[in-house]
């Protein structure tokens, strides 16, 4: 969360605006800019959105892998900052609710991680991995980029990450099967429980998006 404050304190000292600007700018009040600012407080994904784009001429270059400066030299590469996702659960009227929390953000590599994954950095968002369905491939503990899901066909064979009715988040594997259902299921042999998604009843299903990298070693 540290490197998400400074970015936006140095992004806007080098604008010359006051906290009271960048706020104003931002859409957000000047007590959480400043909360922001100092590392004191996480914004959620719209409001974080909001304050890079204001300040997007100083935290942002897509230009290349390193911009040349005035005199010629280089400067740092450009960073990206994916929020990282945390999910809380909230059960109401009979039904679970799944609502998708910013715990911090971490800084990329903006021009690494468009090679990495092929995506525009503002569709990112890093999940941790918690059970065993997708063992060997993806372990508790282990972090995976998702490119946000924006209606484009689904790839057959890749992980996504999906959020069931009643039975909350999870990364499974998906293939197309006749009739236009998908099968989703883990890479754990050891638990074979695959599900399908069906045309017509895909309200019970929201897909969140897909895994495009995983984070090994943290």
């Amino acid at each position: 969360m540290r490197d998400f404050a400074n970015t936006i304190k140095k992004a806007r000292r080098l604008k010359g605006w006051t906290l009271e600007r960048a706020a104003k700018e931002s859409g957000v009040s000047t007590r959480s800019y400043a909360g922001y600012e100092r590392g004191e407080r996480v914004p959620p994904l719209d409001k974080a959105h909001a304050i890079l784009t204001a300040l997007a001429e100083e935290v942002r270059d897509d230009r290349g892998e390193e911009a040349q400066s005035e005199e010629g030299g280089t400067r740092k590469p450009s960073l990206a900052h994916l929020p990282l996702v945390s999910v809380r659960t909230e059960a109401r009227a009979g039904e679970v609710s799944f609502y998708p929390e910013v715990a911090s953000y971490i800084a990329y590599d903006r021009a690494q991680l468009r090679r990495d994954t092929g995506v525009a950095p503002e569709r990112l968002v890093v999940m941790p991995v918690a059970g065993s369905s997708m063992l060997p491939t993806l372990r508790p503990g282990e972090r995976v980029l998702v490119a946000r899901y924006e209606g484009e066909p689904i790839i057959d064979g890749a992980i996504y990450v999906l959020n069931r009715r009643y039975q909350g988040v999870m990364i499974k594997r998906a293939f197309w099967q006749e009739g236009g259902s998908l099968l989703l299921r883990g890479d754990n042999p050891e638990e074979p429980h695959p599900m399908t998604l069906r045309p017509g009843v895909a309200d019970e299903w929201v897909i969140i998006g897909r895994v495009v990298r995983v984070e090994k070693n943290l």
